[in-house]
């Protein structure tokens, strides 16, 4: 599932992320602010399993999910713990990056995860069998697409449609980033950000944005075309340590 974009823009860093599920997926719960391991998180949950996609928590981290690793895999299910579950907890504790490094995920299905954390910006993902971590330069943008929706040609075809967007947007703001990931494409609708196949469509949006004090979320529920905002204040030493 997903589409993520990390972009730095003119009112803070912005990660967008389109959610692509199956048809017969549950209606998620739109964002909310709930404490979780004695931290404070802003996170939609999804209607399933309860977990999340996305979030951001009082200490100014981020982190956003897509299903896969470098290539698609077999589903072999059941699994022990559902990603969204993972991700919740990574967002629940003090250092991100830390946590997915000596977290066990033996029994999980392969995922990246796009975590943003005292100003650094790093593309995790377990294969299944092994973690990988990559820094990115986190002054550019950068996308990402589900490997288990997208192949190796849609997948480059869909960084162009990316880079040619960023060249006309050398410093875009929050509503052309979300206007992107709501149009961009060629008119396809399987490969395009906002898809619909067989059995899968992009079910929602998310459109998080990360200021100095303060993560707004804004998040569009597509199939009931519904709209909803929530914030999360960050504390004081979550400022200190930006």
């Amino acid at each position: 599932m997903c589409t993520v974009s990390f972009v730095p823009t003119t009112a803070g860093v912005c990660i967008a992320h389109n959610r692509d599920e199956k048809k017969s997926r549950p209606i998620a719960a739109p964002p909310s602010v709930s404490a979780r391991n004695g931290i404070q998180v802003l996170s939609p949950a999804d209607g399933l399993a309860g977990g999340t996609w996305i979030g951001c928590n009082e200490l100014g981290a981020a982190a956003a999910l897509l299903n896969g690793a470098f290539i698609a895999h077999a589903n072999q299910g059941p699994y022990r713990m559902s990603r969204g579950l993972i991700l919740l907890d990574m967002l629940a504790s003090a250092n991100l990056t830390g946590y997915f490094k000596s977290v066990n995920l033996t029994g999980i299905e392969p995922f990246t995860v796009v975590i943003w954390e005292d100003s650094r910006l790093t593309d995790a993902r377990w294969d299944g069998n092994e973690k990988f971590l990559t820094e990115k330069d986190a002054t550019h943008a950068h996308t990402w697409s589900s490997v288990t929706l997208y192949d190796t040609p849609v997948q480059k075809k869909r960084q162009q449609w990316f880079d040619k967007w960023r060249l006309k947007e050398a410093l875009p703001d929050p509503l052309s980033v979300s206007a992107y990931h709501l149009a961009g494409g060629e008119g396809n609708p399987e490969i395009d950000l906002r898809m619909e196949r067989s059995g899968f469509l992009t079910v929602s949006h998310t459109l998080l944005l990360i200021a100095d004090e303060r993560a707004s979320m804004q998040y569009t529920d597509l199939r009931n075309a519904a709209e909803y905002m929530a914030v999360i204040h960050f504390t004081h030493s979550s400022r200190a340590r930006q």
